[in-house]
């Protein structure tokens, strides 16, 4: 994979494997796949925080994870959020953070979803 690795937030050697394994033995983890997503949403969620500062806070279980003790801690498959931005505003940040990784049409590239109701 080829990214901008100077855009990171985290430090770089957070992703690699050699660090993540550790560190799933380290806190009883067994799921690499999962922790190396749940890294690049927090990663992503940064970068958007980064931009939007005290527009954008994490909520629900996202947020909890941070009072709790690693031991109680659970993997997610999102991190929720609340954003006080409008739309315009989070186009620009969405093609901002494209531009930092360096987004290809595979690669960093934020992607609409298909709602099953309207807002």
């Amino acid at each position: 994979m080829s990214y901008n690795k100077k855009a990171l937030i985290h430090n770089k050697n957070s992703f690699t494997r050699k660090i993540m394994s550790s560190r799933l033995k380290k806190f009883g983890i067994n799921n690499l796949a999962r922790m190396e997503l749940f890294l690049w949403d927090l990663e992503i969620f940064l970068q958007i925080q980064s931009l939007l500062k005290s527009k954008i806070v994490l909520k629900g279980g996202a947020a909890v994870q941070f009072y709790l003790p690693i031991k109680y801690q659970r993997s997610s498959i999102d991190i929720d959020l609340i954003c006080s931005a409008d739309k315009k505003e989070i186009d620009s940040v969405i093609k901002k953070i494209e531009n930092i990784f360096e987004g290809t049409d595979e690669l960093f590239k934020f992607r609409p979803i298909a709602l099953p109701f309207k807002f």
